[in-house]
Order: structure tokens, then sequence, then C-alpha cells
């Protein structure tokens, strides 16, 4: 089962990770939120700027010469068998065949580079040194697809740190739009603050489009395409020479000394293996896979790199405390984006009554671990969330019997 790995009040006891955070903190700037409660800063250090590569493969740039016949590009996409690498695993053709069985009026393409778990830093890192790949990505898409926008979406900084890079992506985007059809649009650099969970995909799509989906509503069935910035680099790797995809790119860490390094890992290589060829061997209680310093996992024996394996770690045990520790400060409620009465459903566990109530918007949860991340008693109060839904279907079972 996937939980949160470290909490706040965890991060001011340790040195390295709360320096982290504070220079994350000073680099965004000032943040003024619209409807968010919650910033969630990076705690995860690069050691080096060098990418760990363990594929052994010699690097070979992409040819930027797209091919004409749309059906070539969709058949090399579906032949690489490139699955999500954000963490969904959802299969990458399957979106760009939805969207265009859509057959909306408007159709949009987002490339989300926002990464606002506080323990990734890969994708930040292929938009600084693959820049000119993923470009070519999003163009070969963009020829199976008439989008009327495409959004290039990524963490906001101050402007000393992220005027390189805005200057590399306007010369590159300029230099390879010359090279393209006339009739697609520019890509828009579009960088958001960090408002924590801004990277999910219902969240995104409000943000950038204006746009309001339902939890339930498939942003592909209604004519947008999200794709995470990795997942597109793959695809221009496909679609340039028909290669089916055997690696990623992953965050390899230190929890302890907040150290990390950026990792490409051929997919079913043994995930400690990767650990430690990335990060040395290091005292440590218990390894880490999964998808994020707040979704992730005990390593199981012989686990293997996969399409949702996005983050590895050296940590400690996590140990929980009972919902009858809860001081009732209603700080979880405070930071949940989607306005879950989190503490409400904490105090049904802690009296030991727990029945079923629709006001507390529990179904409304997308699972990010905000709540549990700022909890000052340490309860895992999103898998709690998750054990109130468990009322909710059967509350809701018996709700449509009745009707």
């Amino acid at each position: 089962m996937n939980h949160i790995l470290i909490s706040n009040s965890q991060v001011n006891k340790n040195k390295y990770l709360k320096a982290n955070r504070n220079a994350s903190r000073k680099s965004e700037h000032k943040i003024f939120c619209v409807g968010f409660k919650t910033n969630i800063y990076k705690l995860m250090r690069l050691e080096t700027q060098d990418l760990v590569d363990l594929t052994h493969n010699s690097n070979h740039e992409i040819i930027h010469q797209i091919p004409e016949n749309k059906t070539l590009i969709l058949e090399r996409i579906r032949n690489s068998e490139i699955r999500g690498l954000s963490g969904g695993g959802f299969p990458v053709y399957e979106k760009i065949e939805a969207v265009l069985e859509a057959n909306r009026e408007k159709t949009y393409f987002i490339i989300n580079g926002i990464e606002c778990d506080p323990g990734l830093l890969h994708d930040e890192w292929i938009r600084r040194n693959k820049l000119d790949e993923v470009l070519f990505g999003i163009r070969a898409i963009s020829k199976c697809v008439n989008f009327d926008r495409i959004i290039l979406a990524s963490r906001k900084m101050i402007e000393e740190m992220s005027k390189p890079i805005a200057e590399k992506t306007k010369k590159t985007a300029e230099d390879f739009s010359l090279k393209s059809s006339q009739d697609q649009p520019q890509i828009e650099d579009v960088r958001l603050w960090n408002q924590y969970p801004l990277g999910e995909e219902h969240i995104l799509i409000k943000k950038t489009l204006g746009i309001n989906l339902k939890k339930k509503e498939i942003p592909a069935k209604k004519g947008i395409l999200i794709l995470n910035i990795q997942s597109v680099l793959a695809a221009a790797q496909a679609v340039a020479d028909g290669s089916r995809i055997t690696d990623r790119y992953l965050t390899a860490v230190d929890l302890r000394s907040g150290m990390a390094k950026i990792v490409k890992a051929p997919l079913n290589m043994e995930a400690d293996k990767v650990l430690e060829l990335a990060m040395g061997k290091v005292d440590h209680e218990v390894s880490f896979a999964g998808q994020g310093l707040l979704c992730s996992h005990p390593m199981s024996r012989n686990e293997k790199i996969d399409f949702c394996t996005n983050f590895l770690a050296y940590g400690e045990k996590i140990w929980f405390s009972d919902a009858e520790a809860c001081k009732k400060c209603g700080r979880c409620t405070r930071k949940c984006v989607q306005k879950v009465q989190v503490s409400k459903i904490i105090g049904e566990f802690s009296n030991g009554n727990v029945t079923y109530n629709p006001q507390f918007g529990s179904d409304n949860c997308i699972g990010c671990n905000a709540c549990t991340y700022y909890c000052k008693s340490g309860i895992n109060t999103k898998d709690m969330v998750e054990k109130y839904n468990e009322k909710y279907k059967k509350y809701n079972k018996r709700y449509q019997e009745k009707r």
C-alpha cells in the first residue's frame, strides 16, 4: 500500500530537509494563492546535475524531421507501448485515440511538467536538458490531432532562476516552429506558482484552461490530452526511430540527508540495485519505491522498475498515530484543496462511531496526502478518508436501491 514517507513536523526536525525547504521557498518567492491553501516545497536537493545513466545506451540526438504520415506516427507510438510515466501507467496511444474519438469542437494539449511532489526532481531536469526532444514530441503528436492550444506547464521560479531556461524555451520553440507546419499553434510556455497538488489533471486543467471538470470526468473524452513531460519525451524517441521504450527517468534520494540524483534506469531492473548504483551503499532501515515522497511503499523483495516507478529512497520506518491522538486543530481540513471535512472524519474514528455523512465530502478526495503531511499528530488522515469512503460505497448502494 502506498503512503506518505514524511510529514511537515519531521521536516522541521531534520536540518537538511528544513534547509532544502527554505531554499525552495526562496527560489519560488512570494506566492499568492487563489483557491489553494497548501504549499509543499521541494525537500530534496540535487547532489549533481549529472545524470546517472544505467542503461548503457549511447545517447543519440533525435533528428528533427517529423514523418508526414499521421498513421505512421500513431503506429509508432502504439508499437512503442509507452505508458504514462508520471505514475499513472495508462497507455499514451489510448489517450490520443480517445481525444480523436471525442471529436470535440475544441481540443487542447497540456504537457504536465509541474512535478508538485516535494521529492521529485527529474521532470524539471528533463525540461532543462531534453527540451529539444520534448518539443519534437509535442509537434509529432500535434500532427495527429488538430489542437487549438498547446501548453507546456511547469513550476514558476523567481526571474533570476527562470530566465536562462525561459530564453532557451523561446529560442528553441522559435527555431523549431520553422520546421513545423504552419497550421499548428505555437507552444505556450506556462509557468505556475507552487500550489500543491497543482499537478493533478483536473486542477491543472482548471488553472491553465479555466475549464472545470468533475472528478469522474475523463479529460481525453472532453478533448483534452494531458501527458507527462517524460511521456512526451518517450513519444519523441518512438516517432523518431520507431523504437520501443526500454527505460525511464526517476529520482533517487536519501531521505535523511535530503540529497538526490537523477537516474535513467532500464525497465524491469531490480529497484534495490538501481538505488544502490545511484546513491551508493547507505545505512538504512527501509528502502522505498513509488510515485513520490507523498506516495510510496516499502520496497518489496525483487521489486522491479516499471512505468509507475518515479521515486526510490533510503529512509527509516514510518509510524502513524491512531485517531485518538488527534488534537482537533482542524489543520487537515484547512489544507485540503478539495474541501473535504477531514477533521470531522477523524473525529468519527476517534469516537469509534463511524457512520457515513455525505456532507463531509469524502468522495471528493484525490489522495494527494496534503492532510497527512500537515497533521501535527502524525495520523495517516488520507488512509482514514479512504476507509471512510468504503462507507460511502455502501451508503451509495443503499441510496441507489431506494431510488
